[in-house]
């Protein structure tokens, strides 16, 4: 919680389908003074420059546009990031597009966090799975590595394995929260 209100991520990529990638800027045109243009809002985690466009296109009832994935190693190739968010329209129901993206962002980018909205957040609603698996994205290279130290210095103590509380307020083991970081922001000592 703390790392993501200082604003201490991961630089993080979005892979967005074309034409959504600037859905965590706009965001829902939700707002408590609907007229007042000059109404601030926190800047989005993923700057401009690290917006993937994926050329593909899934609807309701499946794959409308095959991924191009020739098209997508060209725009990942001098992307420079720690953290990557696939997060592409109707990926909740039809996965594969999301999962094949994953693999070409580890294929060109190498050892690089990534987080799908299907795995992440699959939900209905697309900016919604978009704003949680860019937080998920930005947050777990940083929780994967406090956690890992934390479960060595516990095992060197002859303690168990950690586990940590989750937004949710169940728990789950140290591994399985650090690969989503979103689902611990809201648990701590004030959750628990």
């Amino acid at each position: 919680t703390n790392a993501l209100l200082e604003g201490r991520v991961a630089r993080t990529a979005l892979l967005a389908t074309e034409g959504f990638t600037d859905l965590e800027e706009l965001g829902r045109q939700a707002r408590p003074q609907l007229y007042r243009l000059c109404a601030g809002a926190p800047p989005p985690l993923v700057p401009a420059e690290l917006r993937v466009a994926v050329p593909e296109r899934t609807g309701p009832d499946g794959v409308l546009r095959e991924l191009d994935e020739g098209g997508l190693r060209e725009a990942l190739e001098g992307i420079d990031c720690e953290a990557a968010a696939v997060c592409l329209l109707w990926g909740f129901r039809h996965s594969g597009h999301e999962r094949r993206a994953a693999e070409l962002v580890t294929d060109v980018l190498g050892d690089v966090h990534t987080s799908t909205s299907h795995d992440t957040a699959g939900v209905f609603r697309e900016y919604e799975r978009c704003v949680t698996t860019v937080v998920d994205a930005a947050l777990s290279p940083l929780l994967r590595g406090y956690l890992e130290r934390l479960t060595e210095r516990a095992a060197e103590a002859g303690l168990p394995e950690p586990e940590v509380m989750l937004s949710s307020g169940g728990t789950a083991g140290a591994a399985i929260a650090a690969r989503h970081g979103s689902w611990t922001v809201l648990s701590g000592p004030a959750g628990g």
